[in-house]
């Protein structure tokens, strides 16, 4: 197969610690191993890359820094929820600040041409919006575009709010202009606009097998330990607390183990009635906490409650070798919980076909989406 001169762009890179940051990065990664000219335009962070691009030639570009949300140094409890109330309204009808990177892109585009395929990457979907604008303005950028989705924009479920109408204007443009839509589960494709299904591929998130084999451990505690690895909120499907108030009442020994990079959400009434059986860890790297993972008895999952969007977690706790349990957030249910501590797994979530996330065959699945427009 010829190599091919790739450019990946994405809003997040390594060492970010995000699943669009993995998405990118070992992708990225298993392209310019595999032979490809790889080129990646990201909001790249203030790091040392030597060691990276030793190991991997990689050329990369930085976009700059996405905008900050309006803040301010005051004290004033009341100046605070004005600044709040203004910033959510920003995101809701004009997509701020993520709509920052929608000029960036048509900035550092205008230096770029002539690759055989474009993948951006998203969230947040302007990336989308902004190379959708930058091959309008110049179709000799690339022979094919690729636009990634790990979640869907107009058609998420998961939202707290509609989006404007105004930006399925947007959305459907970029749809319109690219070759090829690929998104992580079959299902999410009833998310999207039926005139553009045709465009849509599968394609999961993708992961190094061979460095997780070689990091993965085990422990033997008498004391059930289980964990959570993710994001956290105060309402919803990510949020932790009809969980946590349950475990207060709950007598068996156990250890439960959060790792997130927001646990300061979590009350500290909370935290002072589960004492030593809740232990918060603030954000590690994936690589760190993979290994991590792999120690507990069992791995908590909260359920999205919808068929077109799936976390990407799941992948990496079935690559922990652990038992999951998958839970709904809001009406976690206390006899199966008992059960998994007790050592019962009985009914745990199975992520079938884990071969097809292997980084190797992700990238292959690109690549043939590359050489199937020549």
């Amino acid at each position: 197969m010829e190599n091919k001169k790739i450019l990946i762009i994405s809003a997040a890179f390594y060492p970010e610690n995000s699943p669009r940051s993995f998405r990118t990065t070992e992708l990225a990664k298993e392209l310019a191993l595999k032979g490809n000219n790889i080129t990646v335009i990201s909001c790249l962070e203030d790091f040392d890359y030597t060691d990276f691009l030793e190991k991997y030639p990689i050329r990369l570009v930085s976009m700059g820094k996405v905008s900050s949300t309006f803040g301010n140094n005051k004290k004033s409890k009341i100046t605070s929820i004005l600044y709040r109330i203004v910033n959510r309204l920003l995101y809701q009808l004009l997509d701020y600040p993520d709509i920052s990177l929608y000029y960036k892109i048509k900035k550092v585009l205008k230096k770029e041409n002539k690759f055989d395929a474009i993948i951006s990457v998203a969230a947040p979907h302007v990336i989308h919006w902004g190379v959708s604008n930058a091959i309008k303005k110049n179709p000799k950028l690339s022979k094919i575009w690729i636009a990634d989705c790990g979640d869907p924009y107009m058609g998420s479920t998961l939202q707290n709010f509609s989006r404007p109408f105004y930006f399925m204007f947007f959305e459907k443009a970029f749809c319109n202009r690219c070759n090829y839509i690929t998104v992580p589960i079959k299902e999410a494709k009833a998310a999207y606009y039926k005139e553009f299904h045709y465009k849509i591929k599968e394609i999961p998130q993708g992961f190094s097998f061979k460095e997780i084999e070689n990091s993965i451990k085990r422990r033997h505690d008498t004391v059930s330990n289980f964990a959570y690895a993710g994001g956290l909120a105060l309402k919803g499907v990510r949020s932790p607390f009809a969980l946590l108030e349950m475990l207060t009442n709950i007598n068996e020994p156990f250890v439960f183990t959060i790792y997130s990079n927001n646990i300061q959400i979590i009350p500290q009434t909370i935290i002072n009635n589960l004492g030593s059986k809740l232990i918060l860890v603030e954000g590690i790297s994936r690589d760190k906490l993979l290994v991590e993972l792999s120690t507990y008895h069992f791995l908590i999952n909260f359920d999205n409650g919808t068929a077109v969007q799936a976390p990407s977690k799941l992948i990496d706790y079935t690559l922990s070798g652990r038992p999951i349990l998958n839970i709904e957030p809001n009406f976690p249910k206390s006899e199966v919980i008992v059960s998994f501590i007790k050592g019962n797994y009985d009914g745990q979530y199975v992520l079938s076909d884990i071969e097809k996330y292997n980084i190797e065959n992700v990238a292959n699945n690109f690549l043939k989406l590359v050489n199937a427009n020549k």
